[in-house]
């Protein structure tokens, strides 16, 4: 989000570093985060690898077990086909912009 490039390849690591360069550039520190869902496990990481820059975490239904039928039922929610058909293209399309969602 952001309107930034999207890479390629998104992994945990490249996002916690992401928050890590977005926070240098606000010379924000400590501070409270709050991840929602994935966010959840990304903020987490970022405590882990920067505890010095970190106040509190909070996280909000953030799943951290990812066995085979979690990641089924993911890739299943997150199918084009279901999103589009459900009406949340035009959403997905606005909060995601300029990216294509």
């Amino acid at each position: 989000h952001g309107g930034r490039p999207v890479p390629d390849r998104l992994t945990l690591d490249a996002m916690a570093l992401d928050l890590a360069e977005q926070l240098d550039a606000r010379d924000a520190a400590p501070v409270d985060l709050f991840g929602f869902s994935f966010g959840g496990l990304v903020a987490l990481l970022f405590a882990l690898a920067f505890p010095s820059r970190v106040r509190s975490v909070t996280t909000l239904a953030t799943k951290v077990d990812f066995g085979p039928e979690t990641i089924a039922r993911i890739v299943g929610l997150a199918d084009p086909d279901r999103l589009i058909a459900r009406g949340r293209a035009a959403v997905l399309e606005r909060i995601h912009a300029p990216q294509d969602w």
